[in-house]
């Protein structure tokens, strides 16, 4: 493996600076480009470590695309993105990959991902083995797993606001990340 590491990888995950990616799945600009599984091909073998897709609503076969919303970007299937993210996560590095997304989806939709997240990974796929981190785990621990890391949608967050209950749009709360991953827990 051509990667050389020059650290002690035993500190918590937030303890580093990762090689991120910014809507990891376009070929070109932001508005009107294509979108592919080879950028994200691309960024693997480059050694990103945080790849991001915006997930929306489609009317394809499984409900779900990749494509930057409210753009003229074409978009590209789920499937394809997390086959390829699977295939090529680890050929410049075993350290984790953790996959952002920008989640525009309904519940229902949500836990389609989260089907299709945990049938495609499989055991690649990290689970805690705690429902509350008080610290994230090293680098080190966490070599060929991917993480899954998302936050409760703006268009959830609005309904929420406009049916009373109390929500923002920041970070989200240490209930809400023991939700998400109570849910993936269940779906294992």
């Amino acid at each position: 493996m051509s990667f050389q590491e020059y650290h002690d990888m035993n500190a918590p995950m937030s303890h580093y600076f990762m090689y991120t990616g910014h809507n990891s799945y376009l070929t070109g600009n932001q508005l009107t480009s294509e979108s592919s599984d080879e950028p994200i091909i691309e960024a693997l073998h480059q050694g990103v470590r945080v790849i991001e897709l915006d997930l929306w609503t489609s009317s394809s076969q499984d409900g779900i695309k990749v494509v930057g919303g409210r753009t003229l970007t074409t978009p590209v299937s789920l499937t394809k993105c997390l086959e390829s993210i699977k295939e090529y996560a680890f050929v410049k590095s075993d350290f984790p990959v953790i996959l952002t997304l920008e989640d525009h989806l309904t519940s229902k939709l949500q836990a389609k991902f989260t089907q299709m997240a945990t049938q495609i990974f499989e055991e690649m796929l990290y689970y805690p083995q705690i429902d509350y981190l008080t610290e994230f785990p090293s680098p080190e621990s966490l070599k060929n797993r991917i993480i899954i890391s998302t936050k409760t949608p703006k268009e959830y967050l609005q309904s929420e606001i406009s049916n009373g209950s109390e929500s923002s749009d920041e970070e989200p709360s240490e209930q809400e990340l023991s939700d998400s991953m109570a849910k993936l827990k269940k779906c294992k």
